[in-house]
């Protein structure tokens, strides 16, 4: 109605980044941001990061192996979304995504809560590759893991590591891995970057964009440099627990506050918003 073809009229980009904080741009700024932290927050890098070590404590040490465990989730997932997101929409994609890896990082937190060893040792005696070597992705926190490596207790031996028993979280990696992969790759990773560009309005689009990358690969930082010292810390399983509670954070964020765009057009999804938002201030006045 009235609220789409206000949305409708064209207006210039904001020149100050005061114009995230007006109030008609409060929601897709909390949409935007919101789901740039908690994806970032999912633990995707870190588990990406240390997947070779868990498998190969899990028995897989070919390189050809850990490519097809974690690489071809990853590439599978992604390929899935291309055609998922205008078949079925962004928002059950997302449900699913977190839905999907709070449960998978949840049976990981509880396999190694029971198994027998101390996480950190194992981590920090198996080699901790790149992850541009079987993934693609950038290792934006390499050095820093490698110091904090050098700064906890002496690893176990290599050979002291492979009489270990590494059960049940052996088996629980050998399918939460590549399962949570390839539900961050079909969801939490790809559709927030796609929602950007429907939710944020034209005249906020640059500012808001930029803002949410800045925080993507801040957080992504702060995650993969935290991982170590929480294992020290709290345990594997502890550790895994914080990044399955983030998740069901995700998926309680993404049913209260992201909306299907599919279908809409670009200058329709302000005003759907806008009509949203009124609701909301209707709601809180009773």
């Amino acid at each position: 109605g009235d609220a789409v073809a206000r949305a409708s009229t064209g207006e210039p980009a904001a020149r100050s980044w005061s114009a995230l904080f007006e109030e008609r741009n409060r929601q897709p700024v909390i949409i935007g941001l919101g789901l740039c932290f908690l994806a970032a927050f999912s633990g995707s890098n870190t588990v990406i990061y240390f997947a070779s070590s868990v498998l190969q404590e899990a028995g897989l040490t070919d390189p050809g192996l850990l490519t097809t465990a974690v690489g071809v989730p990853n590439l599978l997932g992604g390929l899935v979304a291309l055609v998922a997101t205008d078949a079925y929409g962004r928002r059950p994609l997302l449900l699913l995504s977190f839905g999907g890896m709070s449960v998978s990082l949840a049976a990981l937190a509880i396999a190694s809560a029971i198994t027998p060893g101390v996480a950190t040792q194992s981590f920090c005696a198996l080699p901790v590759p790149s992850p541009e070597e079987f993934s693609g992705l950038p290792c934006v926190a390499c050095d820093a893991l490698a110091a904090i490596c050098d700064d906890l207790p002496a690893p176990v031996t290599s050979a002291a590591v492979a009489t270990q028993s590494f059960e049940p979280q052996r088996t629980v990696a050998l399918v939460a891995i590549p399962a949570y992969t390839l539900l961050f790759s079909l969801g939490a990773g790809p559709v927030p970057w796609l929602l950007y560009n429907e939710v944020f309005p034209t005249r906020i689009r640059a500012r808001a964009t930029s803002l949410c990358t800045a925080i993507n690969y801040a957080s992504n930082t702060v995650v993969g440099a935290s991982f170590l010292p929480l294992v020290s810390g709290i345990g594997l399983g502890g550790t895994y627990g914080l990044y399955a509670a983030s998740c069901f954070a995700g998926f309680l964020f993404v049913d209260r506050f992201v909306f299907e765009t599919k279908g809409l057009r670009l200058e329709d999804v302000e005003g759907v918003m806008a009509e949203r938002e009124r609701k909301w201030r209707d709601e809180k006045g009773r």
